[in-house]
Parts: C-alpha cells; structure tokens; sequence
C-alpha cells in the first residue's frame, strides 16, 4: 500500500503507532503476558476524553509525552485486538514494562507517581481467556 500524504515528511502518526506496536511486541510477549501491569493510557481513534477527539496524531504524541515522563524503555504501546485481556479492537494501549504477580503491586504503581483511577489501573496481559477479572481500578 502507497500512501499520498501531501505536505506531511515521512511516515503518518498511525504508522508510527502500529511500527512502535510491533517493536514492543517482543518486550511484550517476554515480560508482560499472565502478568499485571500498570496502564496508563487508553485511546482509539476517533474517540471523544479529556475535552477532546482523538486523532492519530493526538495519541502518537500523548505516548510520546508518557514516554518521556517514566522512561522510553519503560513504556510499551500495545493493540487491545492483540490480546484477549481487552473487549474492544482499535485501542493504542500504554502500559509500563513493569510486571507483577498481583494487581495490588501494579496499583502501588500507580500511587506512587500519583496518577489517579482515571489515569492509571492494573491491567493483566493475556494472550488467552477473556477479559474477564483483567481489570482492577484503584479504590
């Protein structure tokens, strides 16, 4: 496939989404799946949160931004079709390469860099089963 992007240098935001998405695949599938991880970010193209639509664009650089605040070799991108964890296709996932046995761990996570419920919940990473009980919010 050939794309005519006029004005724009290089590649689009979303190839740059899905190239980081293949990248963390591997760092993915070694550390993080039947494990909890903190999540910290959720968005789908097209999607209306925090006063705004989200385009491409707008959650290539969001990721880029988290990146930046916890760590490049930290934050992973992933694709909720990818894995069995999530019910909806279509969403770029942030989660931070820290893996726990138990949700509690990932939450504490959470509150110690201060991101509240809406910005930070455990999340289990799995290939297989259903997303049932994958989810645990801070209380």
């Amino acid at each position: 496939g050939t794309s005519d992007y006029s004005g724009t240098s290089g590649t689009s935001s979303e190839e740059d989404l899905d190239q980081k998405v293949e990248d963390d695949k591997v760092v993915v599938e070694q550390n993080l799946i039947g494990k909890w991880v903190p999540q910290i970010a959720s968005k789908k193209v097209g999607m209306e949160a925090d006063g705004k639509v989200w385009d491409a664009d707008a959650i290539y650089e969001e990721h880029q931004e988290l990146a930046n605040e916890y760590g490049t070799s930290q934050v992973l991108l992933l694709k909720s079709e990818d894995y069995a964890s999530y019910r909806q296709p279509g969403y770029y996932v942030t989660v931070i390469d820290s893996s726990y046995d138990n949700p509690d761990d990932a939450l504490q996570w959470c509150t110690f860099h201060s991101l509240d419920a809406d910005h930070c919940y455990a999340k289990q990473i799995n290939t297989t089963g259903g997303p049932d009980g994958t989810t645990r919010l801070q209380k």
